[in-house]
Parts: structure tokens; C-alpha cells; sequence
């Protein structure tokens, strides 16, 4: 197989087919196609989960014998999103559709259609007052990190245990600083740093966001004990967070996000959580704690999370909910 015809993510180690419809459109379409999640998609997460939707749209329509990409029409394009509708969550009919949207709108700029058949096909919306990431109330999230055992008794000395240290670190990170877990796993060991005598971490976020945020208390405690269970190495290139061997001892290799959940789901059950949390939990946790606290701003939360629009900050801001006893009590029946 050509190189041509093989699209590698090398992030995850997945790969797609170029799909039929578009090799059997010529050479000049599929470099395009290829060129569209390699010198358009700058974010390796974007580009996967795009692959993955625009992999499901050419094999649906090959299904229904379109054998040229000049014979998919507006209308197919519908189709194929109401069948989505019929089985998925409404967020990743949108994402999936935009994913679409966006290579024929690259196809168009490049001259391989004189227009797109995506451009007026549009999917349900919803109105969320609050985002569906799991968020955990501050006594779970303190309960959650005081349960990861960190060090261990042997032969009378205590002895530190790498994977709580760096578990706790990573959780703690993700609250503290509310960084995507992508953002995270991606940091070196130069990425934390000191200044006026305080550690500073350095995050790469969603859209090409360079971040760079002073350490609360309690996460420098945690990142200082975990950097100095590392091994030397050079900081610049080093992975901050590591993965473990079969022994439960630190590699050199990069802790990556699926492994990360693994950890996330296996310490909730140790602490006895039983709302199913992911590793956005944390990051929406942050962000809430942060907003329920006296004094705690939106544009503040907004900026350290990276995010572009207020209203996404606000799915996050859960204060609505804390109705006290003393309210219900008022139902004088």
C-alpha cells in the first residue's frame, strides 16, 4: 500500500484509509485529503478525532454506491447526519458534522469543488445550563487525593511509591491549573519551573495556547515530591508524567490520556467514588471549586482555562446547585 493511501496518527498509533471515493477521484483530491489533517490541523487531538469521523462518512456513503466525491450532494450529507442523530449524543453528531464541514470547505479552497454540499446541512442543537463532565464536590476531590498512597514501610524506612506520587501530582495538576489531560501528558520536566521562589508550570492547551500559571500551595507540595523520585535525564525532553513498567516502576516513555483514565477510574474506586469521572472530571472540578469560592471571577476561570468564549466557562459554574436545606425547608406543606 502507497503511502498515498495511508494516513498514520502517529499520537495514538491509529490509521485510516484514505477512502475509496476520494483515490478514485484522482491524485490531485487525495493530497488534499491528506494535506487537510496534516497542514490544517495543527492539534494532534483534533486531527485523530476528525480522522475518525470523516472515516465513518466515507464508509456510510460508499455503502450507498457514491464512487466519486463530485457525486456526493447535500442531501446525502443530511441523510447521513440524521442517521447519526438516531444514535448518538447531540455534541458528537456536531463534532462530527463540523469535522465534515471543514474538509469540503478545504476541498472547496483548493479548488477540488466549486462549492460544498456540507455548507447549509445543520443537526439538532442543545441548550446546556451545565456541561455533562462528572464534577466532584471539594471534600471528594480532597478525599480522592488522600487516599493514593505515596509512600510504604520496608525494613523499617519509608520508601516512596512512585505511581502514587505521580498519580497525585497528575490529579492535583489537572485541578489546580484546570490543564486538559492532553495538555499534561504533553509536559516535560522544563515545563515546571521557579520563580519568586514558587514553582510555575508551563501548559500547551486546545488551540496553540501557551499558558503559564503559578502553582497552588498544595500542588507545588505534590510536583516537588514527585520530580524528585525522577530520574536524571535531560529536562528538556523528558516527559514530566511517565508511565510504569510491569514492576510499578517509572520508564522513560510518556504516560499517554487512555492510560491516564485507567489510573483516574482505578483511584476513584479506591477512594470509594462512585460518579463515573473521567480526567475532565478535574479539570471541571477546578473550575467549580474556583467559582463557588468567594470572590471567584468568571473572566479569571475563563482565562485559565483557555477558553475563548465565556459561555463554555460557565457550563462549569455549578453554584446554582448548592440550594441550601434551609431553602427546601421553605416548601410549607
Amino acid at each position: 500500500m502507497n503511502d498515498l493511501q495511508e494516513i498514520d496518527f502517529k499520537n495514538s498509533g491509529r490509521k485510516i484509509l484514505v477512502p475509496l471515493i476520494i483515490t478514485a477521484s484522482g491524485e490531485d483530491t487525495s493530497t488534499r485529503f491528506k494535506e487537510f489533517f496534516f497542514a490544517n490541523i495543527a492539534n494532534e487531538n483534533t486531527r485523530e478525532a476528525y480522522g475518525r469521523a470523516i472515516e465513518g462518512f466515507f464508509k456510510w456513503m460508499e455503502q450507498r454506491d457514491k464512487g466519486d466525491i463530485l457525486d456526493i450532494e447535500t442531501l446525502d450529507i443530511a441523510a447521513w447526519a440524521r442517521s447519526l442523530e438516531q444514535k448518538l449524543a447531540v455534541a458528537t453528531v456536531q463534532q462530527r458534522l463540523a469535522a465534515v464541514k471543514s474538509l469540503f470547505n478545504w476541498f472547496v479552497r483548493h479548488q477540488i469543488l466549486s462549492v460544498s454540499p456540507a455548507a447549509t446541512v445543520k443537526v439538532k442543537s442543545e441548550r446546556l445550563r451545565h456541561g455533562k463532565t462528572k464534577v466532584l464536590s471539594s471534600a471528594d476531590a480532597r478525599r480522592l487525593l488522600d487516599t493514593i498512597q505515596i509512600e510504604k514501610t520496608k525494613d523499617g524506612a519509608s520508601v516512596p511509591i512512585h505511581a502514587g506520587l505521580r498519580d497525585r501530582a497528575l490529579i492535583s495538576l489537572m485541578i489546580y491549573t484546570f490543564a486538559r489531560v492532553s495538555a499534561a501528558v504533553q509536559m516535560n520536566v522544563s515545563h515546571v519551573y521557579e520563580k519568586d521562589h514558587r514553582l510555575w508550570v508551563d501548559l500547551q492547551e486546545k488551540g496553540g495556547k501557551h499558558l503559564s500559571i503559578p502553582c497552588h500551595h498544595i500542588l507545588e507540595q505534590h510536583l516537588r515530591a514527585y520530580i524528585d523520585v525522577l530520574g536524571e535525564g535531560d529536562p528538556n525532553t523528558s516527559p514530566l508524567f511517565c508511565a510504569m513498567d510491569k514492576s510499578r516502576q517509572l520508564t522513560s516513555n510518556r504516560l499517554d490520556r487512555t492510560q491516564s483514565w485507567h489510573m483516574v477510574r482505578r483511584r476513584a474506586r479506591q477512594a470509594k467514588i462512585s460518579a463515573d469521572i473521567c480526567n475532565h472530571t478535574f479539570r471541571g472540578t477546578g473550575i467549580s471549586s474556583y467559582l463557588r469560592n468567594k470572590g471567584g471571577r468568571l473572566e479569571i476561570a475563563q482565562h485559565l482555562a483557555g477558553h475563548s468564549d465565556p459561555k463554555t466557562t460557565q457550563l462549569y459554574d455549578r453554584r446554582d446547585e448548592d440550594i441550601s436545606l434551609d431553602e427546601v425547608e421553605r416548601i410549607d406543606i
